[in-house]
Order: structure tokens, then C-alpha cells, then sequence
């Protein structure tokens, strides 16, 4: 890694083609990105241990220079936008209802902040609490299995009757469309 470049590099100052060397390590810098800092560091690390003379000779010091200030601006300005990604995530959380308000007219809007917030880099992610979004993601659940729970209590004392067989296929077909997870919450399923 970037350890073993600049152990490496420590060592220029001894050798006559030092400069050379440092040159090169400029130009292989090539297009700056967010990628290039260990380049970069090994780059000025080398050039900062020539003698003055060697310096001197770097004829693409300003190479390096401006890649530096192209990479100081390259994370700054990933820095900006991750944060402004992460708050615009977390102000669509905050406008969720909260968890005893929440129907499943909001399902929409709940739906759009978790595929924001899925969207998000692990980076962003770290910037956005998200402890809301996920109550009123599982109280939509319990709302959605509450309305099967009241289909099944509807039945009543089960006779074969075709009013009852109705009442009996439309709870299964409600318990049949709910996930994994909203069948958990239907504690009358039996």
C-alpha cells in the first residue's frame, strides 16, 4: 500500500535521478479523481524528500500542484453533495406521519424515502437516522395485517353456509396477499 510506496520513495534523495523518478510519479498520477490521494501523497512524499537541486529539476511540479487542488476540490465537493443527498433523505423521512398516524395512504410516501435511502452510498447512509422509517414501515405492516386480523374475527362461528365460506375465502385471500413479515403480525391465522 501507500506505506510501502513512500518506504520506498524515502530513499530518492540518494540517487541522482530522484527528480526523474518524482516526474514520474506525477505523470502516473494522470486524470484526478477521488481515487487518486495515495498516488498523490506518494508523489509530493517523494518530491518532498529531493534535495533543493533535485527539486529544481521536477519539471512538472505544477503537475502536482494542480492535482492537488483538483483533488482537494473533487472531495470537498463529494463531501457537499454526499450531505446533501443524506439530507434530503432524512427530510423525507421526517415528513412521515408519525408511527400512531400512519395509514396506508402513506404507503406511497413511505415506500419513496426507503428506495431514497436504499439509493444512498454506505457513506451517505451513515448521515440519515433512520429509526423512524422503520416503525412506520412496521406499522403498516401491523395496519395491513390488522385489517385480515378483522376479516377472520368477521367469520364468527363457522357454519357451511355460502355467507360464511365468503367470509372464510376473502380472509385467506387478504391473509394470502400479506409478505412474510405481515403474516407474522396476524396472531388468529389458525
Amino acid at each position: 500500500g501507500l506505506d510501502s510506496m513512500i518506504n520506498y520513495y524515502d530513499v530518492l534523495r540518494m540517487y541522482e535521478d530522484g527528480d526523474l523518478i518524482v516526474e514520474n510519479l506525477i505523470n502516473d498520477i494522470g486524470t484526478v479523481d477521488q481515487n487518486s490521494g495515495e498516488k498523490l501523497k506518494a508523489a509530493e512524499k517523494s518530491y518532498n524528500q529531493l534535495s533543493y537541486a533535485q527539486k529544481q529539476n521536477v519539471d512538472n511540479y505544477g503537475t502536482l500542484k494542480l492535482a492537488r487542488l483538483r483533488y482537494d476540490r473533487i472531495i470537498s465537493h463529494k463531501a457537499v453533495s454526499d450531505a446533501i443527498a443524506a439530507e434530503a433523505v432524512q427530510d423525507m423521512i421526517d415528513a412521515l406521519p408519525g408511527v400512531d398516524e400512519v395509514t396506508e395512504e402513506d404507503r406511497a410516501d413511505i415506500e419513496a424515502a426507503r428506495e431514497a435511502y436504499e439509493a444512498l452510498t454506505d457513506e451517505q447512509k451513515e448521515d440519515v437516522y433512520i429509526n423512524h422509517l422503520l416503525e412506520v414501515e412496521e406499522q403498516i405492516d401491523k395496519n395491513k395485517a390488522a385489517e385480515v386480523i378483522d376479516l377472520i374475527d368477521a367469520i364468527g362461528e363457522v357454519e357451511l353456509t355460502d355467507a360464511c365460506i365468503a367470509k372464510i375465502n376473502a380472509a385467506l385471500d387478504a391473509y394470502r396477499a400479506l409478505t412474510d413479515k405481515q403474516q407474522s403480525y396476524v396472531e388468529n391465522a389458525d
